[in-house]
């Protein structure tokens, strides 16, 4: 049987070596949020993540953010209508020079 995105997403995440350990860590905490079989609809807040990790809101927000601009994340915007307020959400992603075939 294949394994599920977010299993394989998770082991390439670890096998990134240009990745810092907090940033692993928040990877696989944001993981732990995301539908299993799509890694989609992933909308931890960071107070959850420091929870989930450890790592201070800082540390958890600018590792959020350098996952997100590697590619790892993509960031969408739910709820709210014009001029309130809304909340991110991601799902989990490859970036683009990255090729999922390659994972065992």
């Amino acid at each position: 049987m294949a394994a599920n995105f977010v299993s394989r997403w998770e082991k390439a995440v670890l096998n990134d070596g240009t990745l810092k350990p907090s940033e692993r860590l928040v990877a696989l905490a944001m993981a732990s949020f995301a539908t299993y079989s799509t890694g989609k609809q992933c909308h931890p807040g960071p107070k959850a993540l420091c929870v989930r990790t450890g790592l201070s809101e800082r540390t958890v927000t600018r590792a959020r953010q350098h996952l997100e601009d590697l590619g790892w994340l993509t960031r969408y915007h739910t709820g709210g209508t014009t001029g309130t307020k809304t909340a991110n959400a991601y799902n989990l992603s490859y970036p683009g020079h990255f090729d999922p075939c390659q994972i065992d």
